[in-house]
């Protein structure tokens, strides 16, 4: 694999794990949204209607409790007040009116009603709660001839048979209204949880092959790997093996490595000769003038071509003994194109010589 293919894949690689972690955030967001909406609408959904059901009992309840009352008043079997009666009444229409205008008590707080056709039923429920405490005080007043049967105990009965009725159409409006809201929370969780499963079956299915991707890109590059690695044990073979002398620098004309032949020839181990200035190990004079030769490896940094030693040039070792040598320096060229240090091949040509 060459770099610009090393670099394009690395670059597929984050695009496509940028992308799963964006679907991630995405479906954790999801997630998130639908649990918080769940929680909402039904925090919503117990203050919210909760308490104007029990209003909407309350108004009925409080009504037929005073209608009881009163007439078991007026039959002489309780010995209650018509004010205790009118007091009920009274509970009767500040639930109607909580439910309109919004109020609390020590049972909660009560949300004003928005759905214009239920406002309208609850108005009606105010004006029959009105004409009902308004005849309760005329069969009061005529107590004497308002008995069982009579004309005004029969409208005082039509009166509250009405009440009822028309509080019964607001408790229907408010069970619908809490059924349609219930629907449209359902429809939406529903859209909402199923977008959530189709995000995580998609998610779950990038994820899987991302992993499937990320194993061949590990096990490609393993291979590449022990591949390098074995190519670079055979050039250390051959190196080490070779007959030539051989002298490898950085860029700086630093030694970093050697092979046998050179440590031979030079008389500097490698622990010792690397990182060491090349001149100082590699130590070069004319054979015939004594005067130090250029070192090649300059000539290599300078130029970027292949350069060979100057005739008649001579290796002084460390401990002094000279070999006539012969060959030359190249440079280390990376995949890149670049330069990163020269390699100078030499050998003993005492010999020829002789």
């Amino acid at each position: 694999m060459t770099s610009g293919q090393q670099s394009n894949h690395s670059y597929n690689t984050f695009s496509t794990a940028w992308l799963h972690y964006v679907m991630a955030a995405l479906l954790m967001a999801v997630i998130i949204g639908t649990a918080y909406y769940t929680y909402a609408i039904g925090s919503r959904m117990s203050k919210v209607h909760t308490p104007l059901i029990d209003a909407a009992m309350e108004i009925k309840l409080t009504a037929t409790t005073a209608h009881l009352w009163f007439e078991e008043i007026i039959s002489g079997d309780r010995h209650e007040t018509l004010e205790g009666v009118l007091d009920l009444l009274d509970q009767s229409d500040w639930y109607a009116r909580a439910m309109l205008t919004g109020d609390k008590n020590i049972e909660g707080t009560y949300v004003p009603l928005q759905d214009d056709i239920l406002r309208q039923n609850i108005e009606e429920v105010l004006h029959k709660i009105a004409a009902f405490r308004d005849i309760t005080r005329q069969r009061w007043e005529t107590r004497q001839e308002s008995g069982i049967g009579s004309d005004i105990d029969q409208r005082y009965d039509a009166l509250f048979k009405d009440f009822v009725g028309q509080a019964d159409r607001v408790e229907t409006g408010l069970q619908d209204l809490i059924k349609k809201d219930l629907n449209t929370f359902k429809i939406i969780f529903t859209t909402l949880f199923i977008t959530a499963l189709l995000l995580t079956v998609v998610a779950s299915m990038s994820f899987l092959r991302l992993e499937q991707r990320r194993k061949k890109d590990f096990y490609a590059l393993s291979k590449a790997h022990e591949e390098l690695a074995t190519s670079e044990r055979h050039l250390n073979t051959t190196m080490r093996c070779m007959g030539d002398a051989l002298i490898a620098t950085d860029t700086a004309g630093k030694i970093t490595y050697m092979n046998p032949v050179a440590i031979a020839l030079t008389g500097w181990p490698l622990d010792e000769a690397n990182g060491r200035d090349v001149r100082e190990v590699f130590n070069i004079i004319n054979q015939h003038t004594r005067q130090p030769v250029e070192n090649p490896v300059h000539q290599v940094m300078q130029k970027k071509v292949v350069v060979g030693l100057a005739n008649h040039t001579v290796l002084i070792s460390r401990d002094g003994r000279e070999y006539p040598i012969a060959d030359s320096g190249a440079p280390i060229i990376d995949s890149k194109g670049e330069f990163t240090g020269v390699v100078l091949v030499f050998h003993d040509v005492t010999e020829q010589y002789q």
